[in-house]
């Protein structure tokens, strides 16, 4: 199982992924989130092909839940892409961070 937290910014929501992996091919994807959007789309992920995820068009793809939310730069498909390709072994798990640096005079 691999687990990740994404404190999405100034929204303020917080969401946490897991995916199981149950074959060669497929993945359990479970979401609980701060965000009515986001944690009303926990039911789509269960026993679906993993490659599916990655289809722009699948309905299962994370840029179709970026359609869905109220804020197109949402942080939470990217994490549930990084949390598939680590629990398929295809990455090693490791932190991503978007800071925001101060202006330099």
């Amino acid at each position: 199982m691999t687990r990740v937290s994404v404190d999405a910014g100034i929204c303020g929501f917080v969401t946490t992924v897991e995916v199981h992996k149950v074959s060669d091919g497929n993945i359990n994807i479970s979401i609980t989130s701060d965000c009515g959007i986001v944690s009303s789309l926990n039911e789509q992920y269960n026993d679906l092909a993993w490659k599916a995820v990655y289809k722009k068009q699948e309905r299962y793809s994370p840029y179709q839940l970026i359609r869905c939310t109220r804020h197109i730069a949402c942080p939470v498909p990217v994490a549930i892409l990084k949390a598939v390709e680590v629990e398929m072994g295809l990455a090693l798990p490791k932190d991503v961070f978007i800071r925001f640096e101060p202006e330099v005079p």
